[in-house]
């Protein structure tokens, strides 16, 4: 499982990554700082467009972490991992804002056996409390997140 968070305004994405080898559990954090475009002697000539279409990793920082409030069993089982295989993404979700110009994104990406999905969102933040898709998966992030420390 990876799970991408890319803010609106910043250069830093973060990243997560849950795996399982052996049946042995490992989650890293990346922080993923992208090099900002600021010179004329680029190739599209214009530093916002030269930042969007050819982005240039300045350096990435990960870290191993792991659960520090309980054990990776109960910490893998309080995830609900196999629940996500249910969520839709953003396109898919009638009544969802499809043209958001500006806002926080995710991205979940599940593999199992061979098995991948991809889902998309955008400024969640602001939709979650009229879809229950949407709550779930927020509430997924928070159960990733809270119970690791740095």
């Amino acid at each position: 499982m990876r799970m991408w968070f890319i803010p609106s305004m910043g250069d830093q994405n973060t990243l997560y990554i849950l795996k399982v080898t052996n049946a042995r559990w490992t989650l890293f954090h990346y922080q993923i700082y992208m090099h900002r475009a600021t010179s004329d002697d680029h190739y599209y000539n214009d530093p916002v467009i030269e930042y969007f279409n050819n982005p240039l990793v300045d350096s990435v920082v990960m870290k191993s972490v792991s659960p520090q409030k309980t054990e990776w069993k109960a910490y893998i089982n309080s995830l609900q991992l196999d629940s996500l295989w249910d969520l839709q993404t953003e396109s898919s979700i009638r009544g969802m804002p499809v043209v958001v110009v500006d806002g926080n994104r995710y991205i979940l990406e599940l593999n199992k056996k061979g098995k991948y999905k991809y889902l998309f969102y955008t400024t969640l933040e602001n939709f979650q409390a009229n879809n229950n898709n949407l709550k779930r998966f927020m509430e997924f992030k928070k159960r990733l997140l809270d119970q690791i420390i740095y």
